[in-house]
């Protein structure tokens, strides 16, 4: 019984081990979603060492796998900035990469198209954030549907807090959120955790 137990552990810690790794993560599918389209609401007006935010749109998911920005209006001295995921409307909350095409700096379109990451897909989150690797603010946010409650809020513009421990790289290599290590790095944290477990028996 004691082997058994001890196999049902081992079982279990792999299969979230693996699911953080994404081999079990989500993947969009154009068929699948529920048409949106929600205001982008600005966050930060201003840049932490100073300049100017304007930000401005409407976000629409169009399919399972894309979203647009109607009357997108961007202007940012930031020149890294990218479209993240999360499920929190907090600045301090994690929050990830879910497209890989950088922001331009300077934006005054009628519509732009944006498409998710390949191992993304609308269900992983249900807030997307405008954010600025380079200065690690929050510039503007879309609630794509009811985000759970977080404690704390700070949605009121102005100066962005400091997010440098919730954000992980735009290229999905950083950050705390397991799901973007590699296979190798995932499966070989799965035989360490087996063989620790079987010597312990």
């Amino acid at each position: 019984m004691t082997k058994f137990l001890n196999f049902v552990t081992v079982f279990l810690v792999i299969s979230i081990q693996l699911q953080f790794i994404g081999v079990f993560a989500s993947t969009c599918d154009p068929k699948v979603f529920t048409p949106t389209s929600v205001p982008l609401k600005p966050i930060a007006t201003e840049l932490p060492a100073g300049g100017n935010i304007t930000v401005g749109g409407t976000v629409t998911i169009t399919d399972g796998c894309t979203f647009t920005v109607t009357r997108f209006s961007y202007y940012s001295a930031s020149p890294l900035t990218y479209w993240y995921g999360s499920n929190y409307t907090n600045e301090g909350e994690y929050a990830w990469a879910v497209v890989d095409a950088v922001v331009s700096q300077f934006v005054e379109a009628p519509l732009v198209i944006y498409k998710l990451k390949s191992n993304t897909s609308f269900t992983d989150f249900s807030v997307l954030k405008l954010i600025s690797d380079q200065d690690k603010i929050v510039i503007a946010i879309a609630n794509l549907r009811a985000a759970p409650a977080s404690a704390g809020k700070n949605e009121n513009g102005g100066k962005s807090g400091d997010v440098n421990s919730s954000i992980g790289s735009s290229n999905g290599t950083s950050g705390y959120r397991l799901k973007n290590l590699g296979i190798f790095e995932g499966l070989s944290i799965g035989f360490i955790t087996i063989f620790v477990v079987a010597f312990s028996l």
